[in-house]
């Protein structure tokens, strides 16, 4: 399961707060394989890439199986989702169970069912999820917030901004 990030420090005042930022905007509905995917963009055999970043994630305490997920989503649904928070706290919790979802469960964050499930463990009516997610005017907010992102200068993720500056 992941958890919250913890930070010990009184002294500090911390907002974490979770904007949309697509990596691959392009992803077609039905998704891509990840392992064609990766073996076409850096030309190794992906089970070497997973290994690495599943041993470094065991180091720090993360159970993650990679390879489990066959397929990346689009995953504008999945922002438009998190942008629906109403609180912080509320926000942070659905990011980190899109997380689970996608990174342990291997579940598809693009289905408007998973993501109105997800919704629901953390407050969400159902049906407001769906409708949300599948609402043409809330989808391009969200494209749009990522695209303020990346004319941002945002290249990857995760990324931080600290004192309005990155």
């Amino acid at each position: 399961m992941i958890e919250s990030l913890k930070i010990e420090a009184p002294e500090l005042n911390v907002t974490v707060r979770h904007h949309p930022f697509e990596l691959m905007p392009h992803t077609p509905p039905s998704g891509l394989n990840v392992a064609d995917m990766l073996r076409t963009k850096y030309g190794v055999d992906p089970t070497t890439l997973w290994a690495r970043v599943e041993g470094a994630a065991g180091e720090s305490g993360l159970c993650l199986q990679l390879s489990k997920q066959e397929m990346a989503y689009p995953t504008l649904r999945a922002h438009t989702l998190i942008r629906m928070a109403e609180t912080p706290a509320q926000e942070h919790a659905l990011a980190l169970a899109l997380f689970e979802a996608y990174f342990q469960e291997a579940r598809d964050v693009s289905d408007p069912a998973v993501l109105a499930s997800i919704g629901a463990r953390h407050g969400l009516s159902e049906d407001r999820v769906i409708a949300t997610v599948a609402d043409a005017l809330a989808l391009e907010q969200t494209r749009e917030a990522a695209q303020d992102w990346l004319q941002r200068g945002v290249t990857g993720v995760p990324f931080f901004v600290v004192g309005e500056r990155f």
